[in-house]
């Protein structure tokens, strides 16, 4: 018997109740389901290997999160969209009795997303480290002061940036946060890191384009402190001479898709419709 994961989002309501429904609708397909918060990352991996899908309801922040959790597992995510965009979610509230069908009868293909590996050195000591979908964002502490950041790509000549921060994305993250700050976007199936500076201070270099082998590192240079954030939802202080190392993770993300593989200009189109309201 197949086991599927259903996340709700704790803080919109109605994904509760509508998890109980799907349980049951998949429960009349001979499909074993489970239910917990995707904000429950111990009960999560507690049975992600037993777990053949995961069904997230919640927006695109409840994807990111279940995607940082469930890297490497090979488990795929089916997102229904219960946010403002869903720019990663493959089905809409009104169809969730066809996601059931499809997910059942395996009506869908799979979509892999490279993902980024930040490392966090202090006086050559590893503090953490993390998976990312979207993006690594290095940036200020304090709302009022810039932040001096030098960065080093595969170990050539420093980029020495004064800015708000730098954002390094994937081609996932490019229509996030990365083209808020004037970054370019990308197709999702092109192998690359985007480097993007956030409002940089008396500087004329703009954002990068680097192969997704590349290493990159950015050091605080600053004398306050300042912070690293995963996907926008882990964030961590850094002090002055800190150290983030970023790369392509060994681990990938997993998404179910019915739409064409040419669907990413379809959902840009719609994302930008939505932007100009």
């Amino acid at each position: 018997m197949q086991t599927f994961g259903i996340l709700f989002h704790p803080k919109i309501t109605k994904t509760t109740d509508i998890a109980r429904e799907l349980s049951l609708r998949l429960a009349e397909q001979a499909v074993h389901s489970w239910i917990a918060s995707a904000w429950d990352e111990a009960e999560i991996r507690a049975k992600l290997g037993e777990t053949q899908m995961l069904i997230t309801l919640g927006g695109d922040g409840t994807i990111l999160r279940t995607a940082r959790l469930s890297a490497g597992s090979d488990v795929p995510i089916a997102g229904v969209n219960f946010g403002r965009v869903g720019f990663l979610a493959e089905y809409q509230p009104e169809q969730l009795l066809s996601c059931v069908d499809d997910l059942v009868n395996g009506q869908f293909w799979l979509e892999e997303r490279r993902m980024l590996h930040a490392e966090l050195w202090r006086a050559d000591t590893q503090f953490g480290h993390y998976d990312a979908l979207n993006d690594v964002v290095i940036g200020r502490g304090t709302v009022a002061r810039v932040v001096r950041l030098r960065v080093v790509i595969d170990g050539t000549e420093p980029i020495h940036h004064t800015a708000d921060g730098i954002i390094i994305a994937t081609p996932t993250g490019s229509t996030a946060y990365n083209v808020s700050a004037g970054g370019p976007i990308a197709d999702p199936r092109v192998r690359v890191m985007i480097i993007t500076p956030i409002a940089p201070h008396l500087s004329l270099l703009g954002p990068m384009i680097v192969p997704d082998s590349s290493n990159v590192e950015v050091w605080v240079e600053s004398d306050y402190p300042a912070l690293v954030s995963m996907d926008g939802q882990v964030e961590l202080r850094l002090e002055s001479n800190d150290c983030v190392r970023v790369h392509t993770s060994h681990k990938v993300s997993r998404f179910v898709r019915t739409h064409p593989k040419e669907y990413f200009y379809a959902g840009l189109s719609r994302r930008l419709r939505l932007d100009a309201k």
